[in-house]
């Protein structure tokens, strides 16, 4: 990575990269909310005579009550879509437009909003145990890059559980992997606390663990995380009690205190769950002119990924030649 990008005020990349183009922006922002506008006015009237047509087929033929309802929801959601599809795409432009300044700023990032089967995998995670058994995943807005010799990705992610016929939604948010030099002779996995309740607690609600516990000296992480592994003398050659400083800043720096953590063969993944939303401060109603505070925010979010390799990498194991 190129060091000096990151000595360069975020100011002057925005300036060059996003600015030019802000005038020709906001005049389509303005276009797309126009282009909302009308298609809500017009879709208004059409939405009255469909409620009235649904309860008047309701009331006067029961039999079709269910078919009826179908197909009026059906179409409310086809009206919405349609309805509000200028400003999502607006949305969209917007938040790729300000992606590609921060990838150019940063230097070693990539970004898209899609996330295919191919792009990352997070059974890994289910296997380390720091996300809690699902059924289905959703996964959006990845970025991926190598800093200081490491890959890392970050995604966000909405993990759903089936329970006969109802979906409950068992995480929503952050997935972190970071590649090591090396690889850990045996799993490490960093939970909350299990307030004494120990591994049937975990076991009953799918968050087993394996490994053995390990007692971290120092009370404060001791009192919110616990620690697990076959290798409890290899566990604390890596959970430093630097590493534990740093960790315990991590909710305060990523806005959430519910952050799981693992170190996997030759990767380190963390789990951030119910995170504020990581891309979603892009809006068509508001003025482009606050984009500057978008791209700043996410450029923070690629220095805490930087931070934490930093701290890996003063751990002895993983210096240069170890």
């Amino acid at each position: 990575m190129n060091e000096s990008r990151w000595q360069d005020r975020p100011e002057r990349t925005f300036e060059r990269m996003v600015a030019p183009m802000l005038s020709t922006m906001e005049a389509s922002r303005l276009e797309a909310v126009a282009a909302y506008q009308k298609r809500l006015f017009t879709c208004g009237p059409v939405a009255v005579i469909g409620i009235g047509a649904t309860g008047w087929a309701t009331w006067s033929t029961p039999f079709f009550t269910g078919i009826t309802l179908v197909v009026a929801f059906a179409l409310g959601f086809g009206a919405w879509f349609w309805v509000t599809r200028p400003k999502k795409q607006f949305v969209d432009q917007q938040r790729q437009t300000v992606l590609d300044a921060v990838c150019a700023h940063v230097g070693d990032l990539t970004y898209s909003y899609a996330v295919g089967s191919t792009d990352f995998s997070i059974d890994v995670y289910r296997t380390a145990k720091i996300i809690p058994s699902y059924s289905t995943s959703s996964l959006e807005d990845l970025i991926k890059g190598r800093y200081r010799g490491c890959n890392f990705a970050l995604v966000e992610a909405e993990l759903t559980r089936k329970t006969g016929k109802s979906s409950t939604t068992v995480f929503q948010g952050l997935l972190l992997e970071i590649s090591l030099p090396q690889a850990v002779k045996s799993p490490i996995s960093i939970v909350r606390d299990q307030s004494g309740w120990g591994t049937l607690a975990k076991s009953i609600s799918g968050w087993f663990v394996p490994g053995d516990p390990v007692t971290v000296p120092h009370a404060a992480f001791e009192a919110k995380y616990d620690v697990y592994s076959k290798d409890a003398a290899g566990a604390l050659s890596i959970i430093t009690p630097e590493f534990v400083e740093n960790f315990l800043e991590l909710p305060h720096v990523l806005k959430s205190d519910k952050i799981l953590a693992a170190f996997h063969e030759n990767m380190f993944l963390m789990s951030v769950a119910d995170t504020p939303a990581f891309l979603d401060g892009f809006s068509a109603d508001s003025p482009v002119t606050e984009l500057h505070g978008s791209f700043e925010r996410v450029v923070e979010e690629v220095r805490v990924i930087h931070r934490v390799i930093d701290q890996l990498l003063k751990n002895d194991r993983y210096a240069p030649g170890a």
